[in-house]
């Protein structure tokens, strides 16, 4: 059984009804934690309804507000590519997610998981992700995670 977050509680069960957010989110958890994460994404919040606003924030600024999580002019770049994929075609499935800047297997399961509540294709590596279905075996009808899904 996989361990569970220090919170209980993942970040994509309190922003799976903003999707734009959660895989904002997502993106900037690469290589870091959700302790680090969540003051930065509270900022970015603060300051952002969206991708235009997101955008709209000036690329020293935006650097300045993710320095803390590290290589955040790799971030800055990607999270400004995201947003201007977002603003040309927001995603209306996974499938679209795998094609977005920045969206990696992590981001692509839990838009799965969260946003289409479905149990993703192939082996879910992350072992928060891994918990939530174990957790809700029922509500997803959870098979071995360890074998691949066929397409």
């Amino acid at each position: 059984m996989a361990q569970a977050p220090d919170s209980g509680r993942l970040f994509q069960e309190d922003l799976k009804s903003e999707p734009f957010w959660m895989l904002v989110a997502c993106i900037l958890i690469n290589r870091t934690h959700w302790r680090q994460v969540q003051p930065v994404l509270a900022k970015l919040l603060a300051r952002c309804e969206g991708p235009k606003d997101l955008l709209s924030i000036p690329i020293m600024d935006l650097i300045n507000l993710i320095r803390p999580l590290g290589f955040y002019n790799r971030r800055a770049s990607t999270l400004r590519r995201f947003a201007a994929d977002w603003i040309k075609k927001p995603p209306r499935s996974s499938e679209d997610v795998a094609g977005m800047t920045g969206c990696g297997m992590y981001a692509i399961q839990s838009y799965e998981i969260f946003v289409e509540n479905e149990v993703p294709m192939g082996v879910v590596s992350d072992h928060k992700l891994v918990w939530y279905l174990e957790q809700r075996s029922e509500q997803f009808k959870v098979p071995d995670l360890s074998v691949p899904r066929a397409l």
